[in-house]
């Protein structure tokens, strides 16, 4: 059976409404993946994943290989509180932290590696690469780490799009795999002979704890960020209110002065109002707005010194200061915390 070279779905040539349609046998790719590459249609990018499940059971039957993780920057912080490394223990490992371009210029090379040195630690110190949109680079690391590994067979895993596919492309020098920025744009196990080697990439793992699984493409778009993240920070003095969109309001009751900072997609515009103004505000602004996930649940945090929020699919969010403070979000999404100065 022929597969599709951009997503894996079997092809097949009789139904045009189905996955893995092509309009004739001496085409590679599926409908679905030229039209998402020539004219970035998303109309097919469906929301029924590959279930986690099966995606995990993959990976078992796989022996003899090298796995190669794939995080993103922002995710690669929280490793350690994350059920990812778990899956991979039995496995032979390497971890690519990927997409670090996007975290802010003001945090300096050695303050990333430090940070990741750090979480590595917590996680047993395995291997790590970092790499970054026009890394130069990243491919001659990556193969000398394979020939290292005395492995032919390179698995690439990781959850819904932190890059897999992208990555692939990068190290083969040919974008023979279908990419976007929607999640569940690889279908199925796909392999590719490279060299010497079987590279095999699947389906990402889908993240329930990330906005980016509960939105539909259009809002996806609208919170991931294709550019390096600019801080925006806010003196507080004051009990304040901060909202985004229908996603997020955070409150913050200080103990003198404090600050809070952002680093999310850029065009994302944050609301500043005083605290006792921000039901109001929401309940006028925010409950119809398409870029909602309602409803919001308060979650409580001391404060008292620097705490670090991380919304999977949003970004981070840095308090500074003493007292309190409260994350009003969707009970779907996790929220994790550090007090890592970022």
């Amino acid at each position: 059976m022929k597969k599709c070279k951009g997503c894996g779905e079997i092809l097949q040539y009789e139904h045009k409404s189905m996955l893995g349609y092509a309009p004739g046998e001496d085409f590679d790719y599926c409908q679905r993946c030229f039209r998402l590459t020539h004219y970035g249609d998303t109309s097919k990018v469906s929301k029924k994943f590959t279930s986690n499940d099966d995606i995990i059971e993959s990976y078992k039957n796989i022996n003899d290989a090298l796995f190669v993780l794939i995080v993103d920057a922002f995710d690669a912080l929280f490793l350690n509180q994350d059920y990812l490394l778990d899956i991979f223990k039995d496995k032979k490992l390497l971890l690519i932290i990927n997409k670090i371009d996007l975290l802010p210029k003001n945090i300096n090379d050695n303050k990333i590696s430090d940070l990741y040195l750090d979480v590595l630690k917590k996680c047993n110190n395995i291997n790590c690469l970092l790499t970054y949109k026009n890394d130069t680079t990243f491919n001659d690391l990556f193969f000398e780490i394979l020939e290292e590994s005395g492995m032919s067979k390179v698995v690439f895993a990781g959850k819904a799009n932190v890059g897999k596919s992208s990555l692939i492309n990068k190290l083969i020098e040919n974008q023979e795999l279908t990419t976007s920025i929607y999640p569940g744009t690889t279908l199925k196990v796909n392999e590719i002979t490279y060299k010497d080697y079987l590279f095999i990439d699947t389906a990402g793992l889908i993240d329930d704890e990330s906005f980016l699984s509960h939105l539909d493409n259009k809002n996806i778009k609208k919170l991931l960020p294709l550019k390096t993240i600019k801080r925006q920070i806010f003196q507080l003095y004051e009990n304040q209110s901060y909202v985004i969109n229908g996603l997020l309001k955070i409150d913050v009751i200080p103990k003198g002065n404090a600050s809070i900072e952002f680093m999310v997609e850029n065009n994302l515009i944050i609301h500043r109002t005083k605290l006792e103004n921000s039901e109001r505000y929401f309940k006028n602004n925010c409950l119809k707005d398409p870029l909602r996930l309602l409803p919001l649940n308060a979650n409580e945090f001391d404060l008292d010194g620097i705490k670090l929020f991380y919304l999977k699919g949003l970004g981070l969010i840095k308090v500074k200061g003493s007292g309190k403070v409260v994350v009003n979000v969707n009970d779907k999404i996790k929220i994790y915390t550090s007090e890592v100065n970022l």
